[in-house]
């Protein structure tokens, strides 16, 4: 027991625990040992693997839906190790390809516009020739009138008034927000009853302007001893000696020289103005018998002024009983052109004797 009990020596030490150290190699036989032991047959071996590798293809990888067998796993290369050529050709990245550029459709030559051949004409049959159209030959214009255009007041279109010389005047001006009063008639002459009944519409019914419409003739009257419509214009000028009066022969230019298109022409050419018919009770009496009356009575407001044996004839002409309704009071025809057409006054006067009858029959 004495025995067991026995604490080891040094020496008992260093023998079971030191092992023996081993000789260190120099540093030559180092670096050979590191070096892998190349022999020729082994270069050799490693040229025939890689030229062999060049002409072959990339090993396909296995199909899907097939297991791998269990225990195997692909292998992986050596760290330790150098890839040769065929492996470093296999697993290098291929260059990205470029998208190659959208085609565009090239633009179709345009087809050429069919030209219409023009028809044959028809060729007679044996002993017949073909009939010529008739043409109605055309008046020749009047020396020194302005041109008009084609247009006739029946396709509701105004003529054209073109600039140039003439011996007939245009309208005459007016400007919006105007009550201009038109006294129409042959004035074959001119006399002072004219100017009589103008001034006292214009203080009767507030008018800025009266103008004396020359027309070239009436329908209703005999053309025989009607004066050139030169001479008339001439003479109606003289005598409407007013700032306020003023004489036009523009209706010469018209297609018709009717009143209901003559209105027609005005309104449309003047938006914003407000005209006033002026006629005597005499004409009153016969309206009826006028062209489209009823438009004119419509389109317009009219004042009847009076005139001597013909004030009771008028407001009893069938032209008064179908719009008798319309009818405005004495009393307020200064307001006429305030109210919407149809609408229509008498208005009494002091009377004069004057007429371009009794003038003409002086005259002969």
């Amino acid at each position: 027991m004495a025995a067991l009990s026995r604490k080891p020596t040094k020496a008992t030490r260093k023998s079971r625990t030191s092992k023996p150290k081993a000789k260190k190699k120099p540093a030559k036989a180092r670096k050979a040992a590191k070096k892998p032991a190349t022999s020729p047959a082994r270069k050799q071996a490693a040229k025939a693997a890689a030229s062999r590798g060049k002409g072959k293809a990339r090993a396909k990888a296995p199909a899907k839906g097939k297991a791998r067998s269990a225990g195997k796993s692909r292998s992986k290369p050596s760290v330790g190790k150098k890839k040769t050529s065929a492996v470093r050709k296999s697993t290098a990245k291929k260059p990205a390809r470029t998208k190659a550029p959208k085609r565009t459709k090239a633009a179709r030559p345009k087809a050429a516009a069919k030209v219409k051949t023009p028809a044959k004409a028809k060729t007679p049959a044996k002993g017949r020739t073909a009939a010529k159209p008739k043409v109605a030959p055309r008046a020749a214009p009047k020396p020194g009138a302005p041109k008009q255009s084609k247009t006739t007041a029946k396709g509701g279109r105004t003529p054209v008034f073109h600039t140039g010389p003439s011996r007939f005047p245009q309208p005459p001006a007016a400007s919006r927000g105007m009550t201009i009063g038109l006294l129409g008639g042959s004035f074959n002459p001119a006399h002072e009853g004219h100017l009589h009944i103008s001034l006292e519409a214009i203080k009767r019914l507030e008018l800025d302007r009266v103008w004396w419409l020359v027309t070239p003739g009436n329908p209703l009257k005999p053309k025989g001893g009607l004066k050139p419509l030169a001479q008339r214009l001439e003479a109606a000028q003289k005598l409407a000696r007013h700032p306020r009066i003023e004489a036009t022969g523009f209706e010469e230019h018209l297609p018709d020289a009717y009143t209901v298109h003559t209105l027609e022409f005005l309104v449309s050419r003047y938006p914003g103005v407000r005209f006033i018919w002026l006629m005597g009770a005499d004409n009153m009496v016969q309206l009826h018998r006028w062209k489209d009356w009823r438009t004119i009575m419509s389109n317009v407001a009219v004042a009847v002024l009076d005139r001597p044996g013909y004030r009771l004839q008028a407001a009893a002409s069938p032209a008064a009983l179908t719009f008798a309704r319309d009818r405005v009071d004495e009393s307020d025809a200064s307001g006429l052109w305030r109210m919407h057409p149809p609408a229509w006054t008498i208005l009494t006067i002091p009377l004069t004797r004057a007429s371009s009858t009794a003038l003409r029959r002086k005259a002969a």
